[in-house]
């Protein structure tokens, strides 16, 4: 909005009187004396179409200069963004703020989310559940489940056929090699057992047996 000059003028001077100044200097950290109206005056001017300007003083004083301030053909103030962006006291290339943000064994932001990720399922294991289940599949093939306990200890193991068969359960250490037959049931329609189990993973396998419609369901569960 456009400052009148004349309407300034009469607010300074209205100001003046009725705070009755009693100090007219101040005097700052170099002992330099200010003329408070004196000074603030000087620093203002008015164009032909009544704009208030602040004259920022010389060029060459302070960060910010007075070259770097310019108004467009709609009347909004730029500012040389290079001089905002790059001041002297924040002189730093890219690759030396990259090699600061680096960690420990050249970790950076490009590693944070697996690293993230592989804590929180680390911590989604502790005290957590485990299962992998098969309902009513086809018993006349063969059927098998494996779960990775994920080291959770007890192992509760259960399955069911509608005619009798074998089941068998596996464990292994890393998912790869096996030890088949680590528990055996043999003939049976039913099996339910709770172990403490070292191993991480476990299979749970059951025969082909019976006729056509007759089903089989493996359960292995860890917690």
């Amino acid at each position: 909005m456009a400052l009148n000059p004349t309407e300034l003028a009469k607010a300074i001077k209205k100001l003046e009187t009725e705070i009755a100044v009693n100090v007219d200097v101040i005097r700052d950290s170099t002992g330099t004396d200010h003329w408070l109206w004196d000074d603030l005056l000087s620093k203002l001017s008015f164009d032909a179409n009544n704009y208030l300007y602040v004259n920022l003083g010389a060029d060459s004083a302070g960060l910010l200069k007075k070259a770097d301030l310019n108004f467009d053909a709609n009347g909004y103030l730029n500012v040389n963004a290079q001089v905002v962006a790059n001041p002297s006291n924040l002189d730093i290339t890219l690759s030396a703020l990259r090699d600061a943000l680096k960690g420990a064994n050249n970790k950076d932001f490009s590693t944070l989310e697996a690293d993230v990720e592989a804590i929180n399922s680390k911590l989604n294991d502790i005290g957590g559940h485990a299962y992998n289940q098969l309902i009513d599949a086809d018993e006349t093939a063969a059927q098998e489940i494996t779960l990775d306990t994920k080291g959770l200890k007890l192992l509760e193991v259960y399955a069911v056929a509608t005619t009798a068969t074998n089941f068998y359960l596996d464990v292994s250490n890393d998912n790869t090699n096996w030890i088949e037959g680590y528990y055996s049931w043999s003939n049976v329609t039913e099996v339910k057992e709770t172990y403490w189990n070292g191993f991480r993973y476990v299979k749970l396998r059951s025969d082909a047996a019976g006729a056509s419609g007759d089903k089989v369901t493996l359960i292995l569960s860890a917690k």
